[in-house]
């Protein structure tokens, strides 16, 4: 009681048996003080009790297996609502996937067992691989869509880094790489009349998927260090042909100097292609029908062979396809530790000063404080109060008293007589009675 639910369970998180790495987020990344220090204490007694063979050990180990079972559930449901309430992205590889095999199935149909068969198989393989490849541009928004929100969520330590990646990896792979790779195999693969046997049918299906997976986590590392869309994807664009161009279906490198035979090492396309043509070549006979020439059986090994194929390590290109995922995501929780730590890669959303980079900050030197002019004290402004008394009254002056001499002056100074007015009419009533009584100006005087 008296505390917020919000206070307890952060309380909580940073006293169970993982109590020195949270601790040490919290003190990286925030500057918490717990809201009830002797229950924080308690809390902190108890884990390393714990940590030195308490009884409790084990009810504390399996307290911090529950958390990071629920922050991985719960990053994984985040993840996944996130794809299906924008199914849009997921209709259009299904649509794309289905519609470019039926397609591609329909001008590939009916495949022979002559040179002109060999040489349409090698042009679907090099489609297939072309495709996965492409589309694998899409997975530029598994970290550039919540960017902002997931370096902040990292920094405070409400979850780690490895968790973040794999939840964002699965479920991109499952739903975006591994579907619509199912869905392109199952239309194209009875159309372009491959092998149908079981075996090389599977092995055709996780080939396939493989290749998608491996191109869809290289572009997801790819366009982590860039903050711009247009930017990553000219990156990935630029990377992914030239890492098809190294798949051996255009380019034969064995007489090439031994550095440039290493590049095709570095492209999961010539393991994928190495793969899918000696799964579909493996031991078969072309019949090859040259002008001037009696058709003669040609060994696709023997083909193969001249390529620089090997066509006994299917099972081997496949693990190192699945060593290729993983090391692109690798590489992306790489980059993703870097943007992290990198300073000023937070948007604004996301800045914070952590106590970590306040300590390695130099101290500001306090500037010298200039005293203030003292201001001199003024008197206080004089009042008029208005008196109460009413205004003398205006004295009436009239044409007899301009003429009368004034008091102040002495009696033997001259009178000048005041200048006469414009003529005006009078219609007051004073002059009315003097025109009635008939006398003149001088007498009223």
């Amino acid at each position: 009681p008296g505390y917020t639910l919000a206070d307890h369970l952060l309380d909580v998180l940073a006293a169970d048996d993982e109590m020195r790495v949270v601790s040490a987020r919290l003190g990286q990344h925030t500057t918490w003080v717990p809201i009830d220090p002797e229950a924080y204490e308690a809390r902190v007694g108890l884990a390393r009790a714990a940590n030195r063979g308490h009884p409790a050990t084990r009810a504390a180990r399996q307290g911090g297996c529950a958390r990071l079972r629920v922050e991985l559930r719960s990053l994984f449901w985040r993840a996944a609502v996130s794809v299906v309430r924008h199914p849009s992205l997921l209709r259009l590889h299904l649509f794309v996937a289905v519609a470019s095999a039926t397609a591609v199935g329909g001008l590939f149909h009916g495949l022979g067992n002559d040179v002109s068969g060999l040489q349409n198989r090698i042009g679907a393989v090099f489609f297939v691989l072309a495709l996965f490849g492409f589309s694998g541009l899409s997975a530029m928004e598994v970290f550039m869509g919540e960017s902002a929100l997931s370096l902040r969520e990292m920094r405070n330590g409400y979850y780690g880094l490895p968790l973040h990646l794999i939840s964002k990896l699965s479920i991109d792979a499952l739903l975006l790489r591994v579907v619509p790779a199912c869905a392109f195999c199952a239309v194209f693969y009875p159309l372009a009349n491959f092998d149908t046997s079981t075996e090389h049918v599977v092995y055709f299906f996780v080939i396939a998927t493989l290749v998608n997976v491996a191109a869809g986590t290289l572009v997801a590392a790819l366009s982590v260090p860039f903050d711009s869309l247009g930017s990553a994807n000219l990156c990935a664009t630029i990377v992914m042909l030239v890492l098809l161009l190294l798949n051996g279906a255009l380019l034969n490198l064995k007489s090439a100097p031994i550095a440039l035979q290493a590049l095709q090492d570095l492209s999961f396309f010539r393991f994928g292609f190495e793969a899918l043509l000696g799964n579909e070549l493996h031991n078969k006979v072309i019949m090859v029908d040259a002008p001037g020439v009696e058709s003669f059986p040609l060994s696709a090994n023997l083909f193969l062979a001249l390529l620089g194929i090997d066509p006994t390590r299917q099972r081997r290109d496949m693990m190192v396809l699945l060593a290729f995922a993983l090391s692109h995501g690798l590489l992306a929780g790489l980059l993703l530790l870097w943007k992290i730590r990198r300073p000023g890669s937070c948007t604004p959303s996301c800045k914070f000063d952590t106590p970590k980079a306040l300590a390695k900050t130099e101290p500001v030197k306090p500037e010298p404080v200039k005293p203030e002019p003292v201001a001199r004290a003024q008197p206080p402004p004089v009042q008029i109060i208005p008196s109460a008394s009413p205004p003398p009254p205006k004295r009436r002056t009239s044409a007899k008293s301009a003429i009368l001499p004034s008091p102040t002056l002495p009696p033997n100074s001259a009178i000048l007589p005041p200048s006469p007015p414009p003529p005006k009419r009078n219609t007051s009533k004073r002059s009315q009675v003097v025109k009635k009584t008939g006398e003149g100006f001088t007498q009223m005087a």
